[in-house]
């Protein structure tokens, strides 16, 4: 729930700024609660806590990780270190939020 998105997000607070990279397990209704705690966030002016978030496409519509390239589902063919290096060297996109409620 955004609730339990927006606590976890918290700790992003006690790391140093843009220090903290997120990899969120699920598919476009996961990744819409953390945006939208990601939204809370900047609503409370905590910008520079923001973290660099990732996709593991485990959900049941995992549009948003295929468009980024992150694929549209994850089987367990690549092993779990190699998808946390990529995490750690990926490049930085925005997105833009347009039309969310």
């Amino acid at each position: 729930t955004l609730f339990r998105s927006m606590k976890a997000l918290e700790l992003c607070t006690v790391l140093p700024d843009r220090s903290a990279r997120v990899l969120v397990c699920g598919g476009d209704g996961t990744m819409g609660w953390v945006l939208d705690a990601i939204d809370e966030m900047k609503i409370k002016g905590q910008e520079r806590y923001i973290p660099r978030v990732a996709i593991l496409p485990l959900g049941t519509g995992n549009d948003l990780s295929n468009t980024l390239g992150w694929g549209a589902a994850y089987a367990g063919e690549i092993p779990v270190e190699q998808i946390l290096r990529n995490v750690m060297e990926a490049e930085e996109a925005t997105l833009d939020q347009i039309g969310r409620a």
